[in-house]
């Protein structure tokens, strides 16, 4: 999401700026969440000795955090902090609702865009606030924008019982703009997500940790999470070394190149290992920050919860890729926007939603909602076996599963290296490289590619089959505790 002297738009690149902003980005959040920590120890003290003080106190640290947010959201964006706590002005100003919260999510999407933000700029700074403008931050106020929507449209939407408050007045709820900016501005998952629902928020900011112990609340949980969290980064950097996938897809001509001198073979390679580093990347930004979140006791959602050949099915896919953005939209749009009653029409909004977020001027990323989209509605009028029947699956209907599988995770791969990283514009590179290619050298890597995908479809069947099982056991003993 931050700034890069080379290929600022390619994947490359913004992990090449993410990578140099993270040592400033980490130090930052474990700087406040000490603080944090500091004053959580004043305040069970305080209230050891005392509980005259209490609600004080907890006064105290809820305008610590909002100091320490503000402060977050200022150095990363300067003077365009203020497009940010415009935002939370707007949700607490408007009832609650969920049409508030599709206003709300249809405002920041539309002003992150390259043309309502120069408007903004020009009629906010130049007019106003000039001398202001020469204020930046690390980061272009636009690049956190979308996601502070959803942050801004979940304060909004969920209702007070939800998040912890039951007191309403003429269709108001009793929070106020702190609570708003608490949310919006929260230091670990400011710049990249997880994005949490602002009812699991507000459970986690409701009491100090117990000083159950010496150690944090969740401590030997962050830590194991940080261990492989670091991990991955090693492997990322390891694998972009050894397969520089983002450069070859950033570089004009490289694609055309690495098709003629390593032939089919070589460009069903290129596919597979670009979405493998794609999930790389993705998986280290959000886990770095969740990382940050779980040392703060914060438990945000998991947004890669399955790797990319451990998926059986359209919705195992995108269940399991950007899963808190998923729930998000299950939460906010499908299921308001019919559900189930009205499926084909509900995966379209979800899916229009989500190329307004992530850039609705790229025929790249509209060519990829699109696809997904009929992906999705093929598969929801097409296929009726669930999860957890595909655990139970032998034989020959495991087989045409594992064939059904692999097909699809073929056309994923193929749409979201399309939407994600060559475009468009590599499409037809590959296209055209395709009609002037043999079609028994074609073929030969299209098996070679149907078998590796079998072969993982039918591994991710063997992994449900050990979910189903462990799920059985764990019914079935007393303490709740698998053995």
């Amino acid at each position: 999401a931050l700034r890069s002297p080379r290929h600022p738009r390619s994947h490359l690149g913004r992990w090449r700026a993410f990578r140099g902003a993270a040592p400033a980005l980490v130090g930052a959040c474990v700087a406040t969440t000490l603080l944090w920590r500091l004053g959580d120890a004043l305040v069970l003290r305080t209230l050891s000795t005392t509980g005259r003080r209490h609600g004080r106190i907890r006064s105290l640290r809820a305008t610590a955090r909002l100091v320490s947010g503000t402060a977050v959201v200022v150095v990363a964006h300067g003077a365009g902090a203020v497009y940010t706590l415009s935002l939370a002005v707007i949700a607490v100003a408007l009832p609650r609702g969920i049409a508030s919260a599709w206003a709300v999510a249809v405002i920041a999407v539309v002003a992150k865009e390259p043309a309502a933000a120069a408007f903004l700029r020009r009629r906010v700074f130049d007019d106003r606030l000039a001398s202001a403008a020469s204020f930046r931050g690390a980061a272009e106020w636009r690049s956190t924008l979308a996601l502070a929507g959803l942050r801004a449209a979940s304060f909004c939407a969920d209702d007070d019982d939800d998040a912890g408050k039951n007191a309403k007045s003429a269709g108001r709820t009793c929070r106020g703009l702190g609570d708003c900016v608490r949310y919006l501005t929260y230091a670990p998952l400011f710049v990249s997500g997880p994005t949490m629902t602002y009812a699991a928020f507000r459970e986690h900011q409701q009491e100090p940790p117990p000083p159950t112990s010496s150690m944090p609340r969740g401590a030997g949980k962050a830590v194991s999470y940080v261990v492989r969290t670091v991990m991955g980064v090693v492997i990322l950097e390891a694998a972009l070394r050894r397969y520089p996938c983002f450069a070859v897809a950033a570089s004009p001509g490289a694609l055309e190149r690495l098709a003629d001198r390593g032939g089919p073979e070589a460009v069903a390679g290129f596919l597979v290992l670009t979405v493998a580093c794609l999930w790389l990347k993705f998986a280290a930004i959000w886990r770095i920050a969740r990382s940050l979140a779980l040392v703060d006791a914060v438990d945000p959602p998991e947004n890669m919860r399955r790797f990319v050949g451990d998926t059986l099915s359209v919705a195992d896919f995108w269940r399991d890729w950007h899963a808190s953005f998923r729930d998000w939209t299950t939460r906010y749009v499908y299921v308001p926007a019919g559900g189930r009653d009205r499926r084909v029409f509900a995966t379209l909004c979800v899916f229009a939603f989500a190329v307004a977020f992530h850039d609705a001027t790229e025929p790249r990323v509209l060519a990829w909602g699109l696809a997904n989209a009929l992906f999705v509605v093929l598969e929801n009028t097409t296929t009726t076996t669930t999860t957890g029947g595909v655990g139970r699956l032998t034989g020959a209907r495991r087989r045409r599963r594992a064939l059904h599988s692999a097909l699809v995770i073929a056309g994923l791969i193929l749409a979201n290296v399309v939407g994600y990283s060559v475009g468009l514009g590599g499409l037809h590179r590959l296209s055209s490289w395709g009609t002037t290619t043999g079609a028994a050298a074609l073929a030969r890597a299209g098996l070679k590619v149907l078998l590796f995908f079998y072969a993982a479809a039918d591994n991710a069947i063997s992994v449900r089959r050990i979910e189903v099982l462990a799920a059985a056991e764990t019914a079935h003993t007393p303490n709740g505790k698998t053995s």
